[in-house]
């Protein structure tokens, strides 16, 4: 493997490879390595190609297709995990500047370099050592396992005058060459963990196989809500059950992992409560616990095979936990109607430290969260459409200075625009980070029905 200075290696290997290669008798003969506009000029202004010159400009980096996901011996071994090299093809552009502008002298030139790189395919460890060990002494190329080799690379003549024509100089004979592979060491460290001790079963006897499509690991394929609702309400109280296969175990723990939270919260499930194929849970009704939201839910046990007990994991579903619309007001702000929703649970709020000045801070909501209103006589100016929850406002004056800033809130404002006074009947959808509060009643009841409208008085 090789360093970041790798490229940079490349380039100066080819140049010293040139440069040894110079005719004899065409001296003050020089190799550069500029851009096509610079190639032939200095700070003092045009030199108009007073010497003979060979230019080597890189023009282009590609990454190697095959190499590119590729782990190499000593990189990582079996049961380690690591970032594969940044595996690079490099292409070239030879052009040779005669004396005075002279082509035959040009020609000379690049005839002796094409035939230099002809004969040295491959850019030997010794080669690139001796050039890099004054100019980059930190690179390491030279012990990349890979060969570095050297491919005249077909380029049309419509894609030379395209190159030309993008630095603005005028065209000089030129050939392509490709450079492959470049391999880059990651720098992020690789994952180690212990050697495997024994395979399978405690004699080593390898992997056991069973005639069976079903795994033989605990494992879940569905979760049961009440109703056939696609999310669970908390005030409901009722049970959810899991549905899997070798559901059975010790120590049986059911774990509810929500984004927001730091540690997911358990609930433990007693043997005799469940089977081998459905755990029944019953979440309780503590919304400061249970912030809306998808969850992930996974079943812990303990399993004992032989003489050891073994902790297993089963792999994890979604669960929505919808939120609540306790209640509906409105407001007027100016021309502006206001509507408050009261919600449960609680939405979380952005956690900021307490400024040591006292004035109104605004705390936004760590939730999304939007409201849409369905108006039964659809007078409400685009009352389907979905309204922005505001942030929230604190008076750090009113708290006790010991008192931290609020991390939740039950109350949400939204602005609902220009509306006449009167009373609608809405059915109000609260969404949080894409879980909506249940619109239908009963999904079992045939034709199902929608929760009733709720009075919604504009002052």
């Amino acid at each position: 493997m090789s360093n970041a200075l790798a490229i940079a290696a490349v380039t100066t290997t080819l140049r010293r490879l040139l440069t040894r290669a110079l005719p004899a008798d065409m001296a003050g003969a020089t190799v550069t390595t500029k851009p096509l506009d610079k190639a032939t000029t200095s700070e003092g202004g045009p030199e108009s190609a007073s010497n003979n010159q060979i230019n080597l400009f890189l023009y282009q980096t590609e990454l190697h297709p095959q190499l590119r996901n590729t782990l190499y011996p000593g990189q990582s071994k079996p049961g380690e995990t690591g970032l594969p090299p940044l595996a690079l093809n490099l292409y070239y552009l030879l052009t040779a500047y005669g004396q005075d502008d002279d082509d035959t002298l040009s020609h000379r030139l690049l005839g002796q370099a094409m035939l230099t790189l002809h004969d040295h395919p491959i850019l030997g460890p010794e080669d690139v050592r001796l050039a890099t060990e004054t100019e980059l002494p930190t690179s390491d190329l030279h012990q990349q396992i890979e060969s570095v080799k050297i491919t005249p690379q077909p380029i049309s003549l419509e894609d030379l005058s395209k190159l030309w024509s993008t630095f603005q100089t005028q065209y000089r004979i030129s050939t392509a060459y490709q450079v492959s592979v470049v391999l880059i060491e990651s720098r992020r460290p690789s994952r180690a963990p212990l050697p495997v001790l024994s395979r399978g079963s405690l004699d080593d006897s390898g992997v056991d196989a069973q005639a069976s499509l079903v795994p033989p690991y605990p494992t879940l394929t569905a979760i049961r809500l009440p109703n056939q609702q696609p999310s669970l309400r908390l005030s409901d109280a009722v049970p959810i059950v899991l549905v899997g296969q070798n559901l059975v175990g010790t120590g049986l723990t059911v774990s509810f992992r929500h984004r927001s939270l730091q540690d997911p919260v358990e609930i433990p499930i007693a043997p005799t409560a469940h089977s081998d194929t459905e755990i029944p849970v019953t979440v309780p009704n503590e919304p400061e616990l249970w912030p809306a939201g998808y969850y992930a839910v996974s079943v812990r046990l303990e399993e004992t095979e032989g003489e050891r007990n073994i902790l297993r994991t089963t792999n994890e579903l979604p669960l929505a936990i919808a939120p609540e619309v306790t209640a509906l007001s409105a407001s007027r702000d100016g021309n502006t109607v206001v509507v408050t929703v009261t919600c449960a649970p609680a939405v979380l709020l952005e956690l900021i430290n307490r400024p040591t000045a006292l004035g109104v801070v605004t705390i936004p909501l760590e939730q999304r969260v939007t409201l849409s209103l369905y108006d039964e006589t659809n007078q409400l100016p685009g009352g389907d459409r979905q309204l922005p929850a505001e942030a929230i406002s604190v008076d750090t004056g009113v708290l006790p200075p010991a008192e931290p800033l609020p991390a939740s809130t039950i109350s949400l404002a939204f602005r609902l625009g220009s509306v006449n006074a009167g009373t609608y009947r809405v059915r109000p959808r609260l969404r949080v980070d894409g879980i909506d509060n249940l619109l239908i009643q009963d999904y079992t009841q045939r034709p199902p029905r929608f929760v009733d409208y709720q009075d919604l008085v504009v002052p």
